[in-house]
């Protein structure tokens, strides 16, 4: 007995168990750790759909010389950015305005091509009617789609996730898709 004069029952030799405190501290704990997994979880996940869509559209554009060889004539890359509820794609067509669609190639909509704003555009692409355009001959030259020269440099492509560049998302990088002048395609990584 205590001094108030209730009885306190004490455990017996070799009986085990946790008080409510304990038992509470052990959930907020395994709380706090689920909390903090669930976010790491989330960026990580955000982070592997722009290296899978990197990855996607660079297959995409190495099979470029592959159609060529498969129809016989020179194939042209279209990039189209997002409108009228359509994602940004990639088209592989048998003519400079798009009408023969060989395969088409849809970015997710988390993609952005720009670190400073969402609707920018980093892409050194030749333009035919203001759409980027590229044209792989039947020598898998990467050409100009409307002087049929051989590019001097590569054509590139920013790829970025919309919040890295909204800030939500740390570190900012991204991926710069980038066709040769023999074509040849290929994906770095890129900080700003």
């Amino acid at each position: 007995m205590n001094a108030a004069g209730v009885r306190i029952r004490r455990p017996a030799s070799g009986e085990l168990g946790v008080t409510l405190v304990e038992l509470l501290v052990v959930v907020v704990l395994i709380g706090i750790v689920a909390f903090i997994g669930a976010t790491q979880l989330g960026a990580l996940l955000q982070k592997q759909k722009l290296v899978a869509a990197a990855n996607d559209a660079r297959s995409f554009l190495q099979d470029v010389p592959n159609q060529v060889a498969k129809i016989q004539a020179p194939v042209f890359v279209r990039f189209l950015p997002a409108s009228g509820g359509q994602p940004a794609r990639l088209q592989m067509t048998r003519d400079s305005a798009g009408t023969q669609v060989l395969r088409t190639f849809s970015f997710p909509d988390v993609i952005v091509f720009d670190f400073s704003n969402v609707a920018s555009y980093s892409c050194n692409w030749p333009q035919v009617s203001g759409v980027y355009t590229l044209r792989c001959d039947t020598l898998t030259r990467a050409t100009h789609p409307l002087l049929l020269t051989q590019l001097q440099g590569t054509a590139d492509l920013l790829l970025t996730h919309r919040n890295m560049v909204l800030g939500t998302l740390k570190p900012k990088y991204g991926f710069r898709l980038t066709v040769a002048p023999i074509w040849e395609a290929r994906t770095a990584k890129v900080f700003p």
